[in-house]
């Protein structure tokens, strides 16, 4: 290797050789040298040897010199790997399942999976389901739990990069950079954490309602990968926002979100690390399609995708509505909202709302999740009470038990089959069958 390049080997512009002998009249003239000793085995083999000398040395040096030199240029991550492992005692983990056990339907093994991603394996999570299936609701659990403030933003399909990102806005007689959810969740996050909270993680609940083409691009820059350490605002969206804020003499309204990231996000040399225990939870609905967008591969390869829903095979299914029932009813007592005399109504007509639910549940095109079972028994025993305070027997009650029901029922449900006549149709004929009165 010439000299200029071993003196400098980070800085290729001072490279140079040295000048081929004026005898050698071709690239090929080594070679065609090589084959002209032929008849000369002995000499041959020793001009060989000094070659093959010459390079093994030569390679030793060039591979030494870009070795050091890939170590010299590689990047230094502020953050130690293990640091975007939650720190959580295992028993505050089995105690933090059997809670959620107890306030929502969810499979154990499913619950696992979502703890151990979320707390060990340092990656954001897209929930999806069924609407009303507790998705939103698990996550802003789990998060509080852990200890972080979870902020729950819906998105729309008028999101665009000022939402997510942020951007300039006519703010105030004054154009501020106004940061999107992303910006604002991790300023929170570096604020409250040590305080109540160990930080923040964003909920996105229904995602799929944004234009992800529009709304997201830059968030897949920032997350470009699965890992924490690859989890970087690029320097171009700070320089954009201190601009504005810079432009607006103090007076900026954000500028104290911008101060928080600049100063508390550690630098490097492509951009501000996020906080390695910063977490974004996504929600997708896959039922009433014809209102949202299509959700790409590149955004999804961002999450670890868990299905939160309820079992289709008819056995599963009466067990999962036996439990959903025993969970929601202890809720309901809990809550105290109700007297004894309705919940006792609605203990004697229990098996029948759990053989209706389960015929809900076998229309493909309804959705009928824990949400709107919820309501449904809120609704009947809200009917249920002021029938009773309103000088009804509890024996009327009783008899009229069914068509409270359906009246509950039929409130609950989405308004999907008002306007899809089909549907329609085969919704009031699972009710008919199974609320016969």
């Amino acid at each position: 290797m010439h000299q200029s390049v071993l003196t400098n080997i980070n800085d290729p512009s001072k490279w140079s050789g040295i000048e081929a002998p004026s005898n050698i009249k071709s690239q090929g003239y080594l070679q065609g040298y090589i084959r002209s000793l032929e008849g000369k085995p002995e000499l041959k083999q020793a001009i060989l040897n000094v070659l093959m000398d010459s390079v093994e040395k030569d390679l030793d040096t060039v591979m030494k010199a870009f070795k050091e030199r890939k170590e010299e240029h590689a990047p230094v991550y502020p953050y130690p790997s293990e640091e975007c492992v939650l720190n959580v005692f295992s028993d505050d983990l089995r105690r933090i399942k059997e809670e959620v056990l107890k306030e929502f339907v969810i499979d154990p093994e499913l619950l696992d999976f979502l703890l151990s991603i979320l707390v060990y394996g340092c990656k954001n999570v897209l929930l999806i389901g069924r609407p009303g299936t507790g998705k939103t609701s698990i996550a802003r659990f789990i998060a509080e739990r852990l200890g972080f403030k979870p902020i729950i933003v819906t998105a729309n399909a008028h999101w665009s990069r000022v939402d997510v990102i942020g951007g300039p806005m006519f703010i105030a007689n004054m154009v501020a950079w106004r940061p999107g959810i992303l910006m604002q969740a991790l300023a929170e996050h570096l604020k409250v954490k040590g305080d109540r909270w160990r930080g923040v993680w964003l909920i996105i609940d229904e995602i799929n309602r944004a234009d992800v083409d529009k709304a997201f691009g830059e968030f897949f820059t920032i997350f470009s990968g699965p890992e924490p350490s690859e989890w970087i605002i690029p320097e171009s969206i700070i320089r954009e926002w201190e601009k504005y804020t810079s432009q607006n003499s103090g007076k900026d309204p954000y500028h104290e979100d911008l101060n928080t990231i600049v100063n508390a996000l550690p630098k490097t040399d492509r951009g501000y690390m996020i906080p390695p225990d910063f977490r974004v939870i996504g929600t997708m609905n896959y039922v009433d399609v014809s209102n949202l967008f299509t959700i790409g591969e590149a955004f999804t390869r961002r999450f670890v995708r868990i299905v939160i829903d309820y079992p289709q095979d008819e056995n599963d299914l009466e067990v999962y509505v036996d439990k959903e029932l025993e969970i929601l009813v202890n809720k309901i007592r809990r809550s105290k909202e109700f007297d004894e005399e309705a919940l006792k109504i609605l203990d004697e007509v229990r098996d029948t709302v759990k053989k209706t639910v389960i015929r809900l549940r076998k229309i493909n095109r309804l959705a009928f999740g824990t949400a709107h079972l919820l309501n449904t028994l809120h609704t009947f025993l809200a009917e249920a009470k002021l029938k009773l305070a309103t000088g009804a027997s509890i024996e009327s009650v009783r008899n009229e038990a069914r068509k409270i029901l359906r009246n509950a029922i039929e409130s609950s449900l989405s308004i999907t089959p008002l306007w899809d006549e089909d549907l329609r149709k085969e919704v009031e004929k699972e009710l008919k069958e199974a609320l016969r009165y």
